[in-house]
């Protein structure tokens, strides 16, 4: 069976930059037209006029995942647009490295609201909509990003894998929720170790200022030495593993986790 996703269409969030990017450009290349999402509207537009000039259909949406009412534009504008949706990929999350002692309810909050508030409304709002008695009603797959983080604690970053555990075990209910059903919906996880990335190479600093002094070559052979392979990983890994997981190349998948960590998490 060839891995594709011709004839579909997905909704990528996050997908200005990095992981999200990547997912986006690799969906299109398979033959998906692509709704690109985020809170950055000029990388977001940048990264649909660059899929577009390879030939393939995309097109930007402004898109908040923390809000209702921005999910309710964006699918509906999507449906307008295509008639309905086949593949949603919940990419978006923020990240933080901090010591639980100096970590205040507000800053637990913000992550939260991010990382599974926003996962919770995307796949709340795809299942309504692929659902049989769902305005496109063509049942499809739904791929959270996840992280090794929801399978392997770390000091300062109780938060953070809070977050993606939680992402983790909802898309698990789900996934059964939606075979009892018989929607026809798949949902499934990825599980990023630490990818080459601007969010890593924000996150590469903090961790060097919290436990390397401040120096950030120390830090990253550390980092790098904490997966087995001897490297970091690159976006396109984890988009590969979303492209298998939207085709029906999976489709006797669903509530399973594929980690693209290099050994990080074994």
């Amino acid at each position: 069976m060839t891995i594709d996703v011709k004839g579909k269409v997905a909704i990528v969030t996050g997908a200005a930059m990095g992981i999200g990017m990547s997912c986006a450009r690799t969906l299109a290349e398979a033959g998906a037209k692509i709704i690109v999402t985020d809170i950055l509207d000029d990388e977001g537009e940048d990264v649909a006029h660059s899929i577009r000039a390879t030939g393939h259909e995309a097109h930007f949406l402004h898109l908040d995942v923390t809000s209702e009412g921005g999910w309710a534009e964006v699918v509906d504008g999507t449906i307008d647009m295509f008639g309905g949706f086949n593949i949603l990929v919940n990419n978006a999350g923020i990240f933080d490295v901090r010591f639980l002692s100096d970590t205040s309810l507000t800053q637990w909050k913000k992550l939260m609201t991010t990382n599974i508030d926003g996962v919770f409304l995307g796949t709340r709002e795809a299942v309504r909509a692929m659902r049989p008695q769902g305005v496109a009603g063509q049942g499809g797959s739904i791929i959270n990003i996840s992280s090794c983080a929801a399978l392997k604690g770390s000091t300062g970053h109780s938060a953070y894998c809070a977050s993606k555990a939680a992402v983790h075990l909802f898309s698990k209910a789900v996934a059964v929720e939606c075979a009892d059903l018989n929607m026809g919906i798949r949902v499934n996880t990825v599980h990023p170790a630490v990818i080459e990335s601007p969010m890593s190479q924000a996150a590469m600093k903090s961790w060097a200022d919290t436990f390397m002094e401040g120096d950030i070559k120390a830090m990253n052979e550390e980092i790098i030495r904490q997966h087995p392979m001897g490297r970091l990983g690159i976006p396109e890994e984890v988009a590969y593993a979303v492209l298998y997981l939207a085709s029906d190349a999976s489709g006797f998948s669903t509530g399973v986790e594929i980690k693209v960590d290099g050994g990080y998490a074994i």
